[in-house]
């Protein structure tokens, strides 16, 4: 995404949680909010998330206040949240936008994955299976992009949005 906000600075990053723990160089609040897993229940409980899900052994959810703040000061917000979360951001905010971005194909991802050495052999395999699932899921989004090509792909997705702040 930093390919995107480079081309359109105005953009803000609707920032999401998660009960994992925060990898070399991330900062709490700015790639994502880490929780730990009580204060996620917590959220849970207080409704104050759009949309929760595990993955992989970690709690996501994306706030709703962020969201409403930042599009009642007339802010343009992106996320990059899973297929469950993108189905009920429709639901909770129907001006929504869903971009779809498929790996070139599922060995090509366990590469990336196991190039990056973040996660272990069994998170990736389990992200692997979750991946399947979710392309089956590509018709209920608005546009589809495959991220063959960073650059290109970074592209693709820069002038689709750009076209909506015209």
């Amino acid at each position: 995404m930093a390919l995107i906000f480079k081309q359109i600075p105005s953009l803000k990053r609707w920032v999401t949680c998660t009960t994992r723990p925060p990898r070399e160089g991330e900062v709490d609040g700015v790639q994502y909010f880490f929780k730990t897993p009580e204060e996620f229940k917590q959220m849970i409980d207080n409704n104050e998330l759009v949309e929760h899900n595990e993955f992989a052994g970690n709690f996501y959810g994306t706030p709703k206040a962020f969201a409403k703040e930042m599009l009642e000061a007339g802010e343009n917000i992106i996320t990059a949240i899973d297929v469950h979360g993108a189905e009920n951001v429709k639901k909770e905010f129907p001006q929504a936008n869903l971009i779809f971005i498929e790996p070139p194909s599922l060995d090509e991802l366990r590469n990336r994955l196991l190039k990056r050495g973040t996660e272990s052999p069994e998170y990736i395999e389990k992200r692997l299976a979750i991946v399947k699932s979710e392309l089956d899921k590509k018709p209920l989004f608005d546009v589809i992009f495959c991220n063959d090509d960073l650059k290109k792909c970074c592209e693709q997705i820069t002038s689709y949005i750009k076209q909506f702040l015209d």
